[in-house]
């Protein structure tokens, strides 16, 4: 009888270690599911999302619209106190995004700190100096760019002296960096890699699955690098014009070069000197295509194509969220596709 009622006993406390186990579990579920991480723009909520999966809630606070001119309403700035972990590009992306990390009482993590930005002009009201700065004659460039580690530049010493040239002129005194670290795949990852540990701070207990995800997410932006290197190591001429100044880390990335309409923001309206050096320039380089973003005012490209002739092509720089149910990966190869038929790639 004794032994009948110790082993009643034991099996009714291992009942109740299970039920416990069970509902602690329950409970740190329920506690990330309630975490929330606001992005101020696409390409960091695709990375969040990656990373989180369904174990927290991810949103965009600009909404799909563009970062640069967005304007914060009384509910985004709710959203922005209340949230777990604030996400934002900074080097001036977002113009209200530091002051609004600066008064929160939650973590806040600006991805631009993390990143050896490129270097740029005070402002882009002077085209003819960005000009200046794009043009050093390919066959005599040879040098490496001080912002990018020697594997970032194995095969770009033409496109890198240039921007060499351009942070000697302008470099750190001006204050001024290009944000658009996002259009360079091997970068996002790195901004990934120091997100995943932002995330991580916040919710430890299911680090192992946001490395998971981090893992999944690697391979993947891997290989778009990898499509990209091969998709344009064989091309006849790469240049192009481009709508705005968005892509020069991947322009150093992949050795291409790109000649913008307007300046670090869509928002910049060049003169009318400046789109007659883009059209002279057109010619001298022998610039076949415009790469024209669907959002820019398409005024001034197609003034340079009446005046040139030249083919348009659509590119995004995903500073908006991607219509069609699209997600970055996509868009990026869309945008590859772009680079290979201006660059006449093989």
């Amino acid at each position: 009888m004794k032994k009948t009622l110790i082993i009643i006993s034991t099996l009714l406390l291992l009942s109740g270690c299970q039920v416990t186990t069970s509902t602690e579990t329950e409970t740190e579920t329920q506690q990330s599911k309630s975490q929330n991480i606001v992005t101020s723009f696409y390409p960091l909520q695709f990375i969040a999302e990656s990373i989180v999966g369904d174990l927290m809630e991810v949103s965009n606070v600009t909404q799909g619209k563009d970062p640069h001119s967005y304007s914060l309403t009384p509910q985004d700035i709710q959203s922005l106190q209340d949230a777990d972990l604030f996400v934002f590009q900074g080097a001036g992306l977002e113009s209200w995004a530091e002051n609004i990390a600066e008064n929160r009482t939650k973590p806040s993590f600006e991805v631009a700190e993390k990143i050896e930005l490129l270097a740029t002009e005070d402002s882009h009201d002077s085209h003819s100096d960005h000009e200046q700065d794009h043009h050093s004659d390919e066959e005599d460039d040879g040098h490496e760019d001080d912002h990018h580690d020697e594997d970032h530049h194995s095969d770009e010493d033409s496109h890198t002296e240039e921007h060499d040239e351009h942070e000697d002129e302008h470099g750190h005194n001006h204050g001024e960096f290009d944000p658009h670290t996002w259009l360079d795949p091997i970068l996002l990852l790195e901004s990934a890699e120091e997100l995943t540990q932002e995330i991580i701070a916040i919710d430890p207990a299911n680090q192992e699955i946001y490395e998971a995800n981090l893992t999944n997410l690697s391979e993947n932006l891997s290989q778009l690098d990898n499509s990209y290197s091969v998709g344009l190591s064989a091309c006849s001429n790469k240049v192009a014009i481009s709508s705005h100044d968005a892509f020069s880390y991947a322009e150093v990335r992949y050795g291409f070069k790109l000649f913008p309409i307007s300046g670090l923001s869509p928002q910049d309206e060049p003169s009318s000197q400046d789109l007659e050096k883009l059209i002279t320039e057109a010619s001298e380089q022998n610039i076949t295509h415009i790469l024209e973003e669907e959002y820019n005012n398409a005024s001034f490209a197609e003034t340079i194509q009446r005046e040139t002739g030249l083919q348009v092509l659509q590119i995004n720089p995903l500073g908006s969220t991607p219509q069609a149910g699209k997600n970055y990966i996509e868009v990026m190869q869309e945008n590859l596709s772009s680079f290979q038929e201006a660059f006449q790639c093989q």
